[in-house]
């Protein structure tokens, strides 16, 4: 199903382009015209060029497309021209990704997975392994699989403690977990809802 990311931005989105399009195989990028023509030609997937700045170009050029993937920069008027882009399109997920604590009327989006990471957090395996997903129920799972393997890969430390905030239905939830190396699995008693 095609996917369809939306700002990148710098050299690292190219490197997750890549992943994106070699997973998905119909990968689909709006970039903004402000962009060089250097960084858009190295950009892979089908890409639409176009003002950032302007919700119908979004919502046009993802028209086809299945998952909408997000990327909120540090431009807080962004968070308007989004939502007014999702609303006028027929994407069937979206995963927003961003800096910034959500907003209710973000976390109101239907099938929406909010990713909110920092400079040191990695959000591109993340978002690979959520743009498989069918629905967002789904990804209480992928997550904990994932941080699972991750902490099975980390012989070398005793417990390790990730925090992830997705949307499942109309309720928003903070899923944290701790891994326990004596059972070799997360605690979901550290799972809380908000």
């Amino acid at each position: 199903m095609p996917a369809f990311f939306i700002n990148p931005i710098n050299e690292e989105h190219i490197d997750l382009l890549k992943s994106l399009d070699k997973q998905n195989q119909d990968l689909r990028v709006f970039v903004s015209d402000k962009n060089s023509r250097n960084f858009i030609d190295r950009l892979p997937g089908k890409k639409a060029i176009g003002d950032i700045t302007d919700d119908s170009h979004i919502s046009t050029a993802s028209e086809g497309a299945y998952c909408g993937i997000f990327f909120e920069e540090s431009n807080k008027n962004l968070r308007e021209i989004y939502l007014n882009a999702i609303q006028n399109s027929n994407l069937q997920r979206i995963l927003w990704i961003s800096k910034e604590e959500p907003r209710n009327d973000i976390l109101e989006i239907d099938n929406l997975a909010y990713i909110k990471y920092s400079d040191e957090n990695d959000y591109f395996d993340t978002v690979l392994n959520l743009e498989e997903v069918e629905e967002v129920r789904e990804i209480k799972e992928v997550v904990l699989k994932k941080w699972k393997d991750e902490a099975l890969n980390k012989h070398d430390q005793d417990q390790i403690e990730k925090t992830s905030m997705v949307q499942d239905d109309a309720m928003a939830y903070i899923y944290s977990a701790k891994f326990d190396n004596d059972n070799n699995d997360f605690s979901t008693d550290y799972f809380d809802e908000f």
